[in-house]
């Protein structure tokens, strides 16, 4: 064991057992995972919790009871489905019938559908995947020919967007990000200490792997875990 390891937080807690069904992840348990880890340390998440009343040490024992892939799964395995979270949006919308225009030109929300001149108003996310965009495109489009007359077609070059590919969803779990961020979050957030060294975080979480450099497994474990955290937005569309 190394030096830093001597001084280190408890982590009795961790069990990487527990993080090895990272590669059985789709898009929908990767989406519900890592908003856990980024939503963390919310206390309303956890109900059973009085949030005026917190023991971080409950804290962090309600947040593995819902965040650990090991117990992720096994509920998922008894209800047939994945944990959910709340779906922010749709990659496109037709809001047409909930927009309107004040006299002077002011947006403002309506129940009535105005007459836009068979114009149609689409609440479009941008950081949806263009494939994406182009189906929900293609299907809202559908919707609206039959019962409106074609009108114009917007013009433009489309802007590419990011796809989060199958190559991406196994490099995360390669570097296991799930266990990567929960010892972050628990050195920094839950006992406010500072995190492990990148040579410690490689030997506790990449001991399988001996011969590789631990300063720098344990700096591109965590550049990746950064990665998938910035990703839910994109894992949201792609669902």
């Amino acid at each position: 064991m190394s030096a830093a390891a001597e001084n280190e937080p408890d982590l009795s807690w961790y069990n990487p057992r527990d993080y090895v069904q990272q590669r059985n992840c789709k898009l929908d348990d990767w989406y519900v995972l890592l908003s856990h880890r980024d939503a963390f340390p919310n206390p309303y998440d956890y109900p059973s919790l009085e949030p005026d009343k917190l023991d971080p040490r409950e804290l962090w024992k309600a947040y593995l009871d819902v965040a650990l892939p090991s117990r992720y799964f096994s509920q998922k395995s008894r209800i047939g489905t994945a944990q959910s979270f709340p779906r922010l949006r749709t990659p496109l919308e037709d809001i047409t019938p909930s927009v309107r225009y004040s006299d002077d030109g002011e947006r403002i929300i309506s129940v009535p559908e105005v007459d836009l001149f068979g114009a149609r108003v689409l609440l479009l996310d941008a950081s949806a995947p263009d494939e994406i965009l182009k189906r929900s495109f293609s299907d809202a489009l559908k919707t609206i020919r039959a019962t409106r007359r074609p009108a114009t077609r917007p013009r433009g070059k489309p802007t590419d967007n990011f796809q989060i590919t199958e190559d991406q969803l196994a490099s995360w779990a390669h570097y296991s990000v799930l266990a990567v961020l929960d010892l972050d979050l628990y050195c920094c957030k839950a006992i406010c200490r500072d995190r492990l060294p990148h040579e410690r975080l490689c030997e506790v979480v990449a001991f399988a792997h001996p011969g590789v450099d631990a300063k720098d497994w344990g700096r591109r474990a965590r550049k990746k875990a950064q990665e998938a955290i910035k990703a839910i937005p994109f894992l949201l569309s792609q669902l």
